[in-house]
């Protein structure tokens, strides 16, 4: 029987797409192994939803809390010196996030994606030190740690562009899964009829970086000249000065465009339970949950043809080219006036590929990397 530790570190109160996937993986090694496992986490970080489904296995998981940051240089100083005073309790370490710490050697860590090499931009003021520093961790990662686990062929492909070839060997390609929704308590359609005038509505999910293509995604809008709604949630206080006057702009004599800003989670799956399709135009992506999320809801998803949403995805969406505001236009206009035989058609796809993925099936595969 082993001690594992697992940092949490990076675990954020509001559930963000990190934190959802460091809890699916912990909650079915706790319910598929046997082994001791310890959960280091921020002070008031662990969201309440799971610290209750956590509790259930408080025979075999410790939850420490601990004065780590969650990146920076002072989460490495703080890392280290509480790793060297405890390593001696565990038998292995597991990095479910980018933010390989230093002073470990060996164990198992999580790349979920390196955007910031393309767009820096994502990561605010300070970008170039901040994309320098971030290249310095992963690289410190792929160096130190035993194995690696990237979350999509995509993913590995771009660590390997970026990085030593070498690493080939030890990464692993572990896909996402979608069963938190199981637990999801949606919300009567009631509670959501004034958010898009109980018309049909295209919908956004995620955050306003560049790289999410928001500012195609509303020019192209404005160009379908469709009588649908464009709802958009998340947090958007990264919306450029442009997208802000161009929505101002087109939302003058008419709210076109709505915006929720951030919602729990309860109100937000609602949201997408009801959409009448999901809109994901990214020029880049690591896995893309979001696209599971669609499957779920049996909601059809309209997304960009990048390399990673043609993995992930299949061919049980309808892609647009995320560059050519015309494309995506095209798809929105016609989608509006799919036939009803279509969309069945294309949720029975959906269905098929959303059964690819499974936190069960990829904390058996992690499990089987830390056996290692």
């Amino acid at each position: 029987m082993a001690n594992i530790l697992i940092d949490g570190t990076t675990l954020t109160r509001r559930t963000d797409g990190l934190t959802q996937y460091t809890l699916s993986i912990v909650i079915e090694l706790l319910k598929n192994t046997s082994d001791k496992y310890t959960l280091i986490c921020r002070k008031n970080e662990l969201p309440e939803t799971y610290a209750r489904q956590l509790q259930a296995f408080s025979e075999n998981l410790t939850i420490e809390i601990v004065n780590i940051p969650p990146i920076g240089p002072l989460r490495d100083l703080k890392f280290r010196k509480w790793y060297r005073k405890n390593k001696s309790r565990f038998d292995v370490f597991y990095e479910p996030s980018a933010q390989y710490p230093s002073g470990i050697k060996g164990g198992v860590y999580t790349i979920h994606d390196i955007l910031y090499e393309e767009f820096p931009e994502k990561l605010g003021k300070f970008s170039f030190l901040k994309k320098l520093y971030l290249h310095h961790v992963v690289k410190r990662g792929l160096r130190n740690a035993d194995n690696v686990i990237a979350v999509s062929n995509f993913t590995k492909n771009e660590i390997l562009k970026y990085h030593k070839k070498s690493a080939s060997a030890k990464i692993s390609v572990v896909y996402e899964g979608y069963e938190h929704l199981d637990k999801i308590g949606l919300k009567s359609k009631n509670e959501i009829i004034d958010i898009a005038n109980d018309t049909n509505y295209f919908l956004y999910i995620g955050s306003s970086r560049g790289h999410k293509n928001l500012y195609n995604l509303f020019v192209a809008f404005e160009k379908a000249a469709v009588t649908w709604k464009l709802v958009v949630v998340g947090r958007m206080d990264r919306l450029s000065e442009n997208e802000k006057r161009f929505v101002e702009k087109l939302n003058q004599d008419e709210e076109k465009i709505i915006f929720t800003g951030w919602i729990d989670d309860s109100l937000m799956y609602t949201i997408l339970a009801n959409a009448s399709a999901f809109c994901f135009p990214s020029k880049s992506e690591g896995f893309g949950i979001p696209i599971l999320e669609a499957y779920y809801f049996n909601v059809p998803l309209l997304c960009s043809n990048i390399t990673v949403f043609q993995e992930v995805a299949g061919n049980a969406c309808i892609k647009f080219n995320p560059c050519d505001t015309d494309d995506i236009a095209k798809v929105l206009k016609d989608f509006t006036e799919i036939s009803e035989q279509e969309k069945f058609d294309l949720l029975e796809k959906q269905k098929l590929q959303l059964q690819k993925y499974s936190w069960k099936l990829a904390a058996k595969q992690i499990y089987e990397i830390l056996k290692k």
